[in-house]
């Protein structure tokens, strides 16, 4: 693996030639010799040998790499396979976490309903019928989705606010108007707004309660809005509500009729 020089003074060329081919000489250099050039020569034969290791070394590198990639590409599909199952199979599971997370937050909503409801024995039911009536109306509306869930949820909760009232309170704000109802009972569609708000997922629901009692003629509470600066899904469940309770006898005493519910409401 060394580097051959061939320094001579023989001057036959036959010889010099057998040693240059025997020998696989880099250079031959006669005697006398100019010393630069030898320094020079001896230079670019070490540069030559270095090159050579260098290039040696690149190659075998190159072939590592070029097994490494076709045994990579041998195995690649197989991955890419087994990646994608995972990938499917963790999709499938955040799917299935989501569907019960939904399913987990909506019957915690009706729960909430139907703890309202204790407060009123008289009124059982009435979350449901005024829900399943906004519903009917959002769709015949053709309210865009969101507003649709929100809608829903606000109808199921629509009287959270009440939870915490005392008998005597609901007792004289049943036999009352909404006008001459106590400003603590008018409070409870703030207080149900304020109970949603921490729920991001409530946030529009908890809009429609707070604005549920306001009127179209504008003497409604919390807010006193009128007509349209009244949120739709607000305007929704003050109409299914003021139609259940004209349906099971209250305030009225007695209940009405479907076409005198209807024109009690347009009345109001």
């Amino acid at each position: 693996d060394a580097v051959r020089l061939l320094l001579t003074g023989h001057a036959d060329i036959e010889a010099t030639i057998g040693a240059i081919n025997r020998g696989e000489l880099h250079r031959y250099i006669s005697k006398p010799w100019d010393e630069s050039e030898l320094r020079l020569v001896v230079k670019q034969a070490i540069e030559r040998k270095t090159l050579e290791h260098e290039n040696r070394g690149l190659e075998a590198l190159t072939r590592r790499q070029n097994e490494a990639l076709r045994s990579l590409n041998a195995t690649l599909e197989q991955r890419v396979t087994e990646r994608t199952e995972q990938l499917a199979e963790a999709a499938g599971a955040l799917t299935l976490a989501n569907s019960r997370l939904k399913s987990n937050f909506l019957t915690s909503i009706k729960v909430f309903s139907n703890l309202i409801e204790l407060r009123e024995s008289d009124l059982s039911g009435h979350s449901r019928r005024v829900t399943d009536l906004a519903r009917k109306m959002g769709t015949q509306l053709s309210l865009p989705a969101q507003a649709s869930q929100d809608l829903f949820f606000a109808a199921l909760l629509h009287d959270i606010g009440k939870i915490g009232m005392s008998d005597v309170l609901l007792r004289t704000a049943a036999n009352a108007k909404d006008a001459d109802a106590p400003l603590a009972f008018r409070r409870y569609t703030l207080r149900g707004e304020q109970a949603l708000m921490p729920l991001e997922n409530l946030h529009g629901a908890a809009r429609i309660i707070r604005s549920h009692r306001e009127r179209f003629d504008g003497r409604g509470y919390p807010d006193g809005l009128a007509g349209d600066a009244i949120p739709i899904g607000a305007r929704i469940i003050a109409v299914a509500k003021d139609f259940d309770i004209s349906q099971i006898g209250k305030p009225a005493k007695q209940s009405l009729s479907l076409d005198a519910a209807c024109e009690r409401i347009v009345q109001g």
